[in-house]
């Protein structure tokens, strides 16, 4: 089964014909496979527990050379998660 990334969509493209502009529209992100999907969480999973904490997203974070705050983080796990944690 293949998974695509979600691609960020204009707020300014018009909403009248989204069949026609659905089909012309390319997303910016290539489509992976399950396989891909797995490998990488296990590359953030560092305690491989099936779940990522805060800790190993920083970590992972900071060695591909994105610099991330807690704060930051807290939106991400937030947004993620329906708790919250």
């Amino acid at each position: 089964m293949k998974k695509a990334m979600p691609s960020k969509s204009s707020s300014s493209s018009s909403s009248t014909s989204s069949s026609s502009s659905k089909s012309s529209h390319k997303s910016k992100y290539k489509k992976i496979d399950d396989g891909q999907l797995r490998c990488a969480f296990a590359m953030f999973d560092t305690n491989h527990d099936g779940k990522l904490n805060r800790d190993e997203m920083k970590h992972m974070m900071t060695n591909i050379g994105v610099a991330v705050s807690d704060r930051m983080l807290q939106k991400i796990f937030k947004e993620a998660s329906k708790s919250g944690e």
